[in-house]
């Protein structure tokens, strides 16, 4: 006869189990669900590494070959000049690995072998908490730097090898193996913020810019002292807690609009996260947060932790990358007072 255990196990292993925690965690998490549906091109999703085409920001060519005409592809310019990337017209960025332990305390555990809950009650109730912690978790993650702890410590951890919003949006620096100073298509406009005008008219400016090149920004995400600032200044007074369609479609609980764009804050906001007056415009098309199809938020089977500690325990884990093929879609304003 199966124990409760054996069941419970054979229980989280299922299809629609395991899909319903991970749609959980996206349910809580709306940034990190926005990010997962994100077009950026990816190429290869094996090995050790994503190889991602990439989108170019400027195409120069001063060569015609005419109709038919055999011409020697040395005499034509690059695209880029690949100088720094591995393979030309690639990116490449490295997976990483996200690994938690689940926990059930023995006098939860009881309450199951006395009946409280059924076996399949707790087993929603346990992954609903799982979820919000994952969600929590990535909160941070997403705007930790590569080879940083998720803290705002800044202490190093080798094993983070996915980089940081603020390493993608950015003017400057090797992201994915191509380096700026040689390849200058490839980074971010960003702007410091003016404080004699107006929140609204510097964001504009920013939209509209982005919006002429490459399309309008999916989601602006900022400080909850600068998304205040930016509701006050845009939104009448009276009284309402702002509560925008636009962001609540998506999942949000609360959020504002920017020209039909959702605005919404972060509580992951630190020196090392994201700094305090700071606004990000990201465009979707051109970024995304990927999941290796063989640890998609896994959970091992429960086990006992030790013949003293009765408490069970699984680990969760997930290999994942966040890519962007193009950094000039996105933009940057800091220093908003």
């Amino acid at each position: 006869m199966a124990s409760i255990l054996d069941t419970f196990n054979e229980l989280i292993k299922l299809e629609p189990v395991n899909k319903g925690f991970q749609n959980q965690i996206y349910a809580y998490h709306p940034i990190l669900d926005l990010f997962q549906k994100g077009k950026a091109m990816l190429t290869v999703d094996g090995g050790d590494y994503i190889r991602v085409g990439l989108d170019y920001g400027e195409i120069t060519g001063t060569h015609w070959s005419g109709v038919g005409q055999v011409f020697d592809p040395a005499s034509v310019g690059y695209i880029g000049d690949g100088a720094t990337a591995e393979v030309l017209g690639h990116g490449q960025y490295e997976w990483t690995f996200y690994n938690s332990k689940i926990r059930i305390p023995y006098k939860h555990w009881t309450l199951i072998e006395k009946g409280v809950y059924t076996v399949e009650e707790y087993a929603k109730m346990l992954l609903d908490k799982a979820a919000k912690g994952v969600s929590a978790n990535f909160e941070k993650i997403l705007f930790t730097a590569y080879g940083k702890k998720a803290d705002n410590s800044n202490d190093a951890d080798a094993n983070h090898k996915a980089y940081g919003l603020l390493e993608i949006i950015k003017d400057s620096g090797t992201l994915a193996g191509v380096d700026p100073t040689a390849d200058a298509w490839w980074k971010s406009p960003v702007y410091t913020y003016d404080a004699d005008k107006s929140l609204t008219e510097q964001m504009f400016t920013i939209v509209s810019t982005l919006t002429y090149k490459w399309g309008k920004p999916t989601i602006i995400i900022t400080t909850p002292t600068v998304y205040n600032k930016y509701c006050i200044e845009a939104y009448n007074k009276s009284g309402f807690m702002t509560k925008s369609e636009v962001a609540t479609k998506l999942g949000f609980q609360t959020g504002a609009e920017f020209d039909g764009i959702p605005v919404v804050f972060t509580d992951a906001v630190g020196t090392y996260l994201l700094p305090e007056g700071t606004m990000l415009f990201i465009n979707t098309d051109y970024l995304k947060f990927v999941l290796n199809p063989n640890a998609k938020f896994k959970i091992s089977p429960f086990k006992q932790v030790s013949t003293y500690n009765y408490d069970y325990i699984a680990m969760l884990d997930a290999t994942y990358s966040l890519i962007c093929d193009n950094r000039q879609p996105h933009s940057k304003l800091s220093s908003i007072t």
